[in-house]
């Protein structure tokens, strides 16, 4: 019976518009399948509603609720936080979120980006398999 209802877009959607979510919990959820991404970028009114539930945003979770790069998380207002192994943490207020939405395109954008991604990465699989990840970056040491 749960199947039923969480492959059911409708329901998904309409359960996440009354879950109080963090943003950080929102792009995990976003990603639990295709169906749950679809009702996650329904409207862009559950990802301002999300928004809304944290005092700020960090980069890591606004780049994954927007689909925004690093360089472009980079060019809207933040503050540095605290020093994180050797580098920083941003700290995004909620106020961002308006021009993230605009800087991407809208939901419309973001699913736009999505597919390019998904295109991207499965043309970058072929050619140097599953764990291209490992080639592209380098091990991290764990202090």
């Amino acid at each position: 019976m749960s199947e039923c209802v969480f492959a059911n877009e409708d329901l998904v959607h309409l359960i996440l518009q009354q879950a109080e979510l963090r943003p950080s919990t929102f792009v995990a959820v976003s990603r639990v399948c295709k169906g749950w991404r679809a009702a996650c970028m329904r409207d862009d009114s559950l990802l301002m509603k999300v928004v809304t539930e944290s005092a700020f945003l960090t980069k890591t979770v606004l780049m994954g609720i927007f689909a925004l790069s690093s360089a472009e998380a980079n060019k809207l207002k933040r503050t540095i936080c605290q020093s994180r192994f050797g580098g920083v943490m941003y700290k995004y207020p909620c106020s961002v979120t308006v021009d993230a939405l605009e800087m991407v395109g809208g939901v419309d954008g973001m699913k736009l980006r999505l597919k390019k991604r998904a295109l991207e990465q499965a043309s970058i699989e072929a050619a140097f398999g599953e764990n291209w990840k490992q080639l592209q970056w380098r091990k991290q040491r764990v202090y």
